[in-house]
């Protein structure tokens, strides 16, 4: 059986599988897409979705206008407002849509 093991370097997250045979498997980075459903938000959405490639990043995209819990979330990552996109432990704000503060 593999285990999973999570290693923090420089702001980033990576999952590293191992197997017993001491073949190590790199996997995906973690990132997670905030937006609030605005025109601007979903055309962000479009194009993060687009140009990510999906083999080396895992993408949770959260839509802030129906998921309120994750309003404290997305401001302990630094998200100020939406769209924005947190990837490696580092927030880009892309465009702006909304305040984060209006979302609340």
């Amino acid at each position: 059986m593999g285990y999973r093991r999570v290693l923090r370097h420089r702001s980033c997250r990576t999952v590293i599988n191992s197997q017993p045979t001491g073949a190590i498997i790199m996997s995906k980075t973690t990132a997670t897409f905030y937006h609030a459903g605005c025109p601007v938000c979903l055309d962000a959405e479009s194009a993060v979705t687009r140009f990510l490639d999906q083999s080396k990043v895992a993408l949770e995209v959260v839509h802030l206008g129906t998921a309120k819990q994750r309003l404290a979330e997305a401001e302990r990552a630094g998200v100020k407002s939406v769209p924005a996109l947190v990837i490696g432990g580092q927030t880009l704000h892309l465009n702006f849509g909304a305040a984060l503060s209006a979302l609340k």
